[in-house]
């Protein structure tokens, strides 16, 4: 695929061999530029180390995980003091719903907004019984954008299998781009290819696309890539491949 590649979402551990590993796997598939995005969770995430090995790595944009689940002022004060410019909420990871906690969001949200710092956050909606939401996670998620409607926000994984239904949802919202990594290569043999097709034709300027590394290999990522490329006129596979990602990047959205 003779086209420069914005991976939109690869998960690196706080380590320099890690690091060293995705900078070859993007290498070898031809991949260019990426978000890295680190997880609540990982093992000795410390976000000064997460920024500096991302930055000594040539692409690569650090993503700060929000791992507070209390009060997160202080650390969003520290991940802003070093210099992030892009922050990622994981609910299931922090096991914090957006109907529950809604108030908890709302508070990052509105720092976010305030500080021009764009937020990342997880729309894929696997949980376990405990935590299965009464009302649609989407609609919550519109709550909290339209209270806070000059931030910049990021859906990853659009939706997942409601990919239709979120695009319809925030397709009039300029602020709200809608991300594909793990969603493009999960589903890639189902019906749901139909929709990103549709989306890819249709949404072109509001699209990411991502592998989920190392969920998924940057040799998959890259073969999908190609095979979607040729359905595409060149400007919306520019577009969605890469343009959009240095908007995001850029906070030019």
């Amino acid at each position: 695929m003779n086209l420069e590649i914005f991976d939109s979402l690869v998960h690196p551990e706080c380590n320099d061999s890690s690091f060293r590993e995705l900078q070859i796997s993007m290498e070898s598939s031809g991949i260019n530029a990426a978000f890295a995005v680190s997880l609540p969770g990982q093992v000795e995430l410390d976000h000064q180390k997460y920024f500096d090995l991302a930055n000594t790595h040539k692409g690569l944009t650090p993503v700060a995980s929000v791992c507070s689940t209390k009060s997160p002022e202080k650390e969003l004060h520290k991940i802003q003091e070093i210099g992030y410019r892009h922050i990622k909420l994981h609910p299931r990871l922090l096991n914090k719903a957006l109907e529950k906690d809604f108030n908890f969001y709302d508070s990052i949200f509105s720092w976010a907004a305030s500080h021009g710092i764009v937020i990342f956050i997880c729309t894929y909606n696997s949980w376990s019984i405990e935590n299965l939401a009464d009302q649609d996670p989407m609609n919550v998620l519109g709550r909290l954008i339209k209270q806070n409607p000059t931030g910049k926000y990021v859906l990853l994984h659009g939706g997942s299998t409601s990919l239709l239904k979120y695009y319809e949802y925030f397709r009039n919202i300029e602020n709200v781009i809608l991300d594909l990594s793990y969603t493009l290569l999960h589903f890639y043999q189902s019906s749901l290819i139909n929709d990103i097709k549709f989306l890819m034709k249709n949404f072109d300027k509001r699209l990411l696309v991502g592998s989920d590394y190392p969920e998924f290999s940057h040799k998959i990522f890259e073969q999908a890539l190609s095979e979607l490329d040729a359905e595409l006129p060149s400007e919306k596979i520019k577009n969605i491949v890469h343009h959009n990602g240095i908007k995001v990047r850029d906070g030019n959205f």
